[in-house]
């Protein structure tokens, strides 16, 4: 189910969450991979290029090659932020464990259903704060713990000390050990990957995956699903038309 969760709420949910990672309790025990998609909905983003961004998600759960990585992966629990800046109230879908197919359509799903409130400056920062905070719920807890931002521009005012600055929260996932990886859409800036690999991606085995165009996303997410959930086959992690990994 989706909650909305304000700038004010989400300050104090940062804070809370920058304190330690909540261990997950009795009734939920730690399972192997967490993943939150980090979506921008930023003024930059259209309502059909935020389409084709949840759409694509919604179509890369639905491969069939991404529900036997879930399946050998183990115990895999996937949320969602939906994020622009602080003006703009999140859209957040709490921890949903998604041991079959179906429980991966449920999610795709919740996903394609859930308003979107967010707008404004393109806020990476705020929209990884928010995703953080989610690892420090008990069914965060996961012995990989993964934040899987895509968008298509870079941090916009950027504020150095920011409760909601990119550095900061970048620094955060590093210290608790989480990975943060990227797909940048570069139709609009050409060095967006780049800027994804130095400024974005963080913690063991991060990459960033490029897409030129919008077009091409849901390739582009079906392949860094294989590569964040744990496949090892080499033919699952060829690269798809239009998509070029750019490793961190």
């Amino acid at each position: 189910m989706s909650r909305r969760i304000t700038a004010g709420t989400a300050a104090f949910l940062a804070v809370v969450g920058g304190l330690a990672v909540a261990p997950a309790d009795a009734a939920t025990p730690c399972g192997d991979v967490a993943l939150v998609f980090a979506i921008d909905a930023s003024a930059s983003i259209d309502d059909r290029e935020y389409a084709l961004q949840t759409g694509g998600i919604a179509s890369a759960l639905a491969d069939p090659r991404v529900a036997d990585a879930v399946a050998r992966a183990g115990d895999v629990r996937l949320a969602a932020v939906v994020w622009g800046d602080e003006a703009f109230p999140l859209t957040v879908i709490d921890w949903q464990a998604v041991p079959t197919p179906a429980d991966l359509d449920r999610f795709a799903v919740t996903l394609l259903a859930a308003d979107r409130r967010a707008d404004g400056s393109t806020r990476i920062g705020y929209g990884l704060a928010a995703a953080i905070d989610l690892f420090a719920e008990p069914a965060g807890c996961a012995a990989r713990q993964v934040i899987d931002v895509s968008g298509d521009g870079r941090e916009t005012r950027v504020v150095r000390g920011a409760r909601f600055g990119l550095a900061g929260q970048r620094a955060r996932a590093e210290t608790l050990g989480i990975t943060i990886n990227g797909l940048a859409v570069a139709s609009r800036e050409p060095d967006l990957p780049a800027y994804y690999g130095q400024y974005v991606a963080a913690g063991a085995g991060a990459f960033v995956i490029e897409v030129p165009d919008w077009q091409g996303f849901q390739e582009a997410m079906t392949l860094k699903l294989l590569r964040e959930i744990g496949v090892v086959v080499a033919d699952a992690l060829a690269v798809p038309e239009g998509a070029e990994p750019v490793v961190r």
